[in-house]
């Protein structure tokens, strides 16, 4: 494939509010047709680094007083509703899925991981136990009062809660959940009682240098249906500004050194501003785990632990995909269209604990992209300019589309019984997650061009110890598409990763596999 035109642009942003910086950036512009315009509604959007990224390809800003048919891209802060998508047309897209809040809100998070863990205990043990007051009240005290767990801490969370606000941190069973409530929320009094998320704390974080961290991690979902899913291979680790010590009655109200919020820590004195291996309050993911791969008592590679990342990702985003597939399935119309309407950049927060076992903490639907240093910058330029890379803006589709609106329009005016033997709507079967990039309506040079463009996106693989498909693996992606909503067609599972017998000996065919519904 040739070379495409390059685009230059030069940004400045104010660093600390002191430094001025300006760099220039040389980027691969998407389209080798320059008479394709783009145009990007950003009513919705404050940031600034998206507008820079997006317009760097040559898109244009889209204006009130432009038709309202003349957008491409539509780039919001906040999430959509079916009835948003719905009201698109065939050739534009928005940055979210609707019904992502499945797991974007933590008491949606907790009931849907809560879910598949006691069907599959193994398989979901990712997740902190978590109970969501007033509703789980009673089974939380029970808990609370168990002898084993008398020593426990938890972390209290307002559902809807972000960068660190009302989370506080007991060891002593509140008396009601209203109490708990208002200790979260600092409020004197309060009539209405919201949803308090509460978890057990993992007390045994992994340290570096003696301070807790966590990780956001960008994950691209491009497709539901199927499912196509790139993490994005570097990130922010978040570093607390306190050295870390068990929490004991006398240190849970010390924010600074138990929670790892920028919002929070940005505040201390010492937070570290400083950017390099080794060093600052925020750091690269990639200069974390490095770090951790050099400690001899771990012996575990770089992409060892990207495994464990791209493992708890794909399961976490498994247990909504028959609801997000079905709300994609009502936006389309009942029309075939080669490219989903949607596309969305999850911000994961995940926490590594002693053993290097990944918790996922919670997941965000509009991840921040503020840039208050040139390492949120860079990490945030790198997330965004990739994913535009690989989304597909060709504007031939609306042409193509048009045409089959016309006629699909007058075909559900009449209404036929299904035939057993007609098989044009049958449900795809479950294919090699290595060829997740691959759908029937994408053409070689779309593929050949988004191989080109994955920056430091990679395809998300699953495994488990022995980086072997496990078992339960097809079991659960037919029970979470049996327990999402009722109207959901069903259909076979095909076992692919069935044992081969050669020179007489058995061995495990490595296969990985993900629904395709």
């Amino acid at each position: 494939m040739p070379d495409a035109p390059t685009a230059r642009f030069s940004i400045k942003r104010f660093v600390n509010k002191e430094k001025l910086i300006d760099k220039n950036y040389e980027i691969k512009s998407l389209f080798k047709d320059k008479k394709k315009v783009i145009k990007v509604d950003y009513s919705n959007c404050k940031y600034e680094v998206v507008k820079y990224c997006t317009k760097s390809f040559g898109y244009q800003q889209y204006r009130e007083e432009d038709n309202d048919d003349s957008w491409t891209l539509c780039w919001m802060d906040t999430g959509v509703s079916i009835d948003r998508v719905l009201s698109m047309k065939p050739w534009q897209k928005i940055n979210h899925f609707p019904g992502m809040n499945e797991i974007c809100r933590k008491d949606c998070l907790a009931r849907n991981l809560g879910r598949l863990s006691k069907v599959y205990p193994k398989e979901y043990n990712f997740h902190p136990k978590t109970w969501v007051l007033p509703l789980e009240w009673n089974d939380f005290v029970s808990y609370a009062k168990q002898k084993s767990s008398k020593k426990n801490t938890y972390i209290a969370k307002p559902d809807a809660g972000c960068q660190g606000k009302g989370i506080i941190l007991f060891k002593k069973l509140p008396k009601s959940p209203k109490e708990l409530f208002l200790a979260a929320t600092n409020a004197k009094h309060h009539n209405i009682i919201n949803n308090v998320v509460v978890q057990t704390y993992i007390n045994s974080p992994l340290l570096i240098n003696g301070m807790k961290f966590d990780l956001r991690v960008y994950v691209l979902v491009l497709s539901v249906n199927p499912l196509k899913i790139y993490i994005y291979k570097d990130g922010l680790a978040r570093f607390a500004t306190e050295k870390y010590s068990n929490p004991s009655q006398s240190n849970v109200k010390n924010v600074k050194m138990h929670l790892t919020n920028y919002a929070i820590n940005r505040k201390s004195k010492n937070f570290d501003r400083e950017i390099g291996k080794g060093k600052g309050s925020k750091r690269y993911i990639m200069d974390v785990f490095k770090e951790i791969s050099s400690m001899k008592k771990y012996n575990i590679t770089v992409n060892e632990l990207w495994d464990k990342i791209s493992d708890v990702v794909i399961k976490t985003l498994l247990t909504i995909q028959p609801m997000l597939s079905q709300s994609c399935s009502t936006c389309h119309n009942g029309l075939k269209v080669p490219t989903s309407p949607c596309f969305e950049i999850l911000g994961f927060d995940i926490l590594l604990d002693s053993k290097l076992k990944a918790w996922i903490l919670e997941v965000n639907h509009s991840p921040s992209f503020t840039c208050d240093t040139i390492l949120d910058f860079e990490i945030k330029r790198g997330v965004i300019i990739n994913a535009l890379r690989m989304i597909d803006f060709d504007n031939l589709i609306r042409n193509k589309l048009n045409k089959k609106i016309k006629v699909n329009s007058e075909s559900k005016k009449q209404v036929s019984t299904p035939n057993e033997n007609d098989t044009s709507n049958e449900l795809p079967k479950i294919e090699n997650l290595d060829n997740i990039t691959q759908t029937k309506n994408v053409t070689e040079e779309k593929k050949e061009r988004r191989n080109i463009y994955s920056g430091h996106y990679n395809k998300s693989t699953l495994m488990n110890e022995n980086k072997m498909l496990s078992k339960n693996l097809e079991n659960i992606v037919l029970y979470s598409k049996l327990k999402g909503p009722h109207n959901l067609n069903t259909y076979s599972i095909n076992n692919k990763a069935k044992n081969k017998k050669k020179d007489g000996k058995e061995i495990k065919t490595k296969k990985r596999i993900i629904d395709n519904h």
